[in-house]
């Protein structure tokens, strides 16, 4: 008499844990990729301090920015993190199968691989090889996004945490801002060039007067 009833309540809870197992690896997913991205913005930073192109760059304006998009990060990944439970099992088949081979293609693990810990000693080598590593780490982070992305479409709850739009507007603002100062500080760098251009110039240009002057006398 209970049998039937236990089988069903078994078959339940194991779809809910599936459910829940979607969002919850889609959590992870998203503390890789926020570590991964820092990793390589801390070896972008450390190689553009010794880049004279870099000279624009605004720290204060740039932090501002990253606080932003950690602010709109911490937002998602704490909003999964409380509606994961109430996550709502896939009724597509065909979708549900795409979900459980993701899951299986693509698991998710926060400890560093070794090729993730030789690009971090790999970009404190030189210049050349630091650039072509750093590439490396972006495309890799870029790999753990869409990882990230295809995950979310198999959490039901995703979409209701997806809600940052005033965050949005903040981050928007900010690189317009961003944007402004380094075409000011450009524009100020290339009148100073000028300038001096014009000045050595002028210098040179006496010199030969003050030469043929000597000459003439």
């Amino acid at each position: 008499m209970f049998a039937p009833v236990l089988i069903v309540l078994a078959a339940t809870t194991a779809t809910i844990h599936a459910e829940t197992a979607f969002c919850e690896q889609l959590i992870e997913c998203l503390v890789k990729a926020r570590t991964k991205n820092d990793e390589c913005l801390s070896s972008h930073m450390s190689m553009s301090s010794r880049d004279a192109k870099h000279e624009c760059r605004n720290e204060t304006l740039h932090n501002q920015f990253k606080q932003l998009i950690e602010q709109r990060t911490a937002h998602y990944e704490t909003c999964l993190r409380a509606k994961a439970p109430s996550a709502t099992p896939i009724e597509n088949a065909k979708k549900k199968a795409k979900c459980d081979g993701i899951m299986r293609k693509h698991p998710v693990k926060r400890d560093s691989s070794p090729d993730e810990r030789q690009t971090r000693r790999s970009l404190k080598k030189d210049k050349k090889r630091g650039q072509a590593a750093q590439k490396s780490c972006f495309r890799d982070a870029r790999k753990i996004k869409l990882q990230c992305s295809q995950l979310a479409k198999c959490c039901s709850v995703s979409k209701q945490c997806r809600d940052t739009s005033g965050i949005d507007m903040k981050i928007t603002e900010k690189k317009a801002e961003i944007k402004e100062s380094q075409r000011q500080c450009r524009a100020e760098n290339n009148g100073r060039k000028v300038g001096k251009k014009h000045k050595q110039d002028q210098t040179r240009r006496n010199k030969i007067i003050t030469t043929s002057t000597m000459r003439a006398e």
